[in-house]
């Protein structure tokens, strides 16, 4: 099963730290992994730098997203899909205040679903931290200078 935390990044950081985004699997990782007084530090770092989802309007993002392509199922803050009810390929979403959190088995394409939605809403930070994969949904784009 392939996990994905996405959150959504302070604009100023998250222009600072683009193409270096290893910084943020850095902190994201630390922040798992950590105990005690290093953790309560670490958290405080991630509270700063992470942004509020806004859950209402990403609810209605999801339930327009699930009429235009394969339905998915909701039940409070979770969502669900399956590929098919033969099929092994199925992705569960949950939404919380500071972090979505994706879970995913089968072909790849299948938590695809969730993240073309969720691009047009913002630009999430996804980083999956088993497989050490990180980037964003939809890339920051780079300011031209004259």
């Amino acid at each position: 099963m392939r996990q994905y935390d996405l959150y959504r990044i302070e604009k100023s950081v998250a222009l600072y730290y683009y193409g270096r985004e290893r910084k943020f699997f850095g902190l994201f990782k630390e922040y798992r992994d950590s105990e005690g007084e290093f953790r309560q530090i670490v958290e405080g770092q991630v509270n700063f730098i992470t942004e509020m989802i806004p859950i209402l309007p990403l609810h209605q993002l999801l339930k327009e997203g699930s009429k235009r392509k394969q339905p998915f199922y909701n039940e409070a803050n979770l969502y669900w899909i399956r590929k098919d009810d033969e099929s092994e390929d199925s992705a569960y979403m949950e939404l919380s205040e500071k972090k979505i959190t994706i879970h995913a088995t089968g072909d790849h394409e299948i938590e695809n679903v969730f993240f073309e939605i969720l691009k047009k809403m913002d630009n999430f930070l996804a980083i999956d931290l088993e497989n050490e994969r990180y980037g964003w949904l939809k890339p920051w784009r780079e300011r031209k200078y004259i």
